[in-house]
């Protein structure tokens, strides 16, 4: 028998709470870490780029943002007709569907 501060308890428990502990900080250090990882919105391009990002504004034809790794850098744009999603850090995502060019000059006429 061993006394230890929690009492009377034999070596045996006594190592399996030491192990169950240590495990429980180790899962919750990993979920921590985690979540601060994925803290960030991702921009895909349509060529299949992603871009770790803080997207600021949304306008008719553009994108800007900062990259994640450098929020006090330049402020990047984008052409809206160039990306394919954005995922927010809270999970939502904007998707952005291409349009269809509209051909310009005079229509043909297809007579026989």
């Amino acid at each position: 028998m061993i006394i230890k501060p929690y009492g009377l308890v034999n070596e045996r428990m006594f190592c399996k709470f030491v192990f169950m502990k240590n495990v429980f900080l180790f899962l919750l250090t990993t979920v921590a870490l985690t979540i601060n990882l994925n803290a960030q919105d991702v921009i895909t391009k349509r060529n299949g780029d992603d871009i770790e990002a803080k997207v600021l504004v949304i306008l008719d034809s553009e994108i800007k943002y900062k990259k994640f790794n450098f929020l006090d850098g330049p402020t990047y744009t984008e052409k809206k007709s160039e990306i394919l999603i954005i995922r927010y850090e809270n999970g939502s995502k904007d998707i952005f569907v291409e349009e269809p060019k509209k051909e310009e000059g005079i229509a043909k006429n297809n007579f026989k």
